[in-house]
């Protein structure tokens, strides 16, 4: 079983999505045990997100960009179904569609509260 559970996942991603890139890297340490493949896979592209919001300077604004976000979803999504996928490669795709998901149903969320 996997240390990496959907509660887990959606703590970190607030995190990521919040600029709080020390508290999601201090996260990711406390559970920085590899299981299987499919761990290290979602251990990279968690590691990759925290990076990619690290490293940007300015707002480039690729995490609002809905069709952007969109079509990497799609992209992701085709890959998982080949047969080609391996664990590693599951958990790893798997992990950026969950935060794909995510941070768009948190920026739903944010335009409603915004709206009203």
């Amino acid at each position: 079983m996997s240390v990496y559970t959907q509660d887990f996942f959606k703590r970190l991603i607030q995190l990521i999505l919040d600029g709080k890139v020390t508290e999601a890297k201090q996260l990711l340490n406390e559970r920085v045990i590899l299981n299987n493949s499919e761990d290290e896979g979602k251990y990279i592209a968690i590691k990759g997100m925290i990076s990619m919001i690290d490293k940007r300077k300015s707002n480039d604004g690729l995490m609002e960009d809905i069709e952007k976000m969109l079509r990497l979803k799609k992209i992701l999504v085709k890959q998982i179904n080949t047969i080609w996928i391996n664990d590693f490669d599951k958990g790893y795709y798997e992990t950026w569609i969950k935060f794909i998901n995510f941070s768009r149903r948190n920026n739903l969320t944010e335009d409603k509260e915004s709206i009203e």
